[in-house]
């Protein structure tokens, strides 16, 4: 079952207007883990709630999210009840 408002800040979400999404993947020694512009961080937050929802979230082919150290991985998000 979803979640109206959840749906609901998912659909505000995508209408959120801004450069091309960029997301990149600190390495953990670094500062700074997840490092992104506003495009990226909003699509972060999309599948964020897309994964709140129970829809398993995959970053495979996703061209805004990049890897910075291939030693750790970022596959997705999915819900843990």
């Amino acid at each position: 079952m979803t979640n109206p408002e959840i749906q609901h800040a998912i659909e505000l979400l995508e209408k959120v207007e801004s450069e091309k999404p960029a997301l990149v993947v600190m390495p953990p020694d670094s500062k700074s883990f997840l490092q992104g512009n506003r495009g990226g961080l909003v699509q972060l937050a999309i599948a964020s709630l897309r994964a709140a929802e129970r829809e398993k979230q995959t970053f495979k082919n996703n061209p805004w999210l990049v890897i910075q150290d291939y030693d750790f991985d970022l596959a997705g998000i999915e819900l843990d009840e």
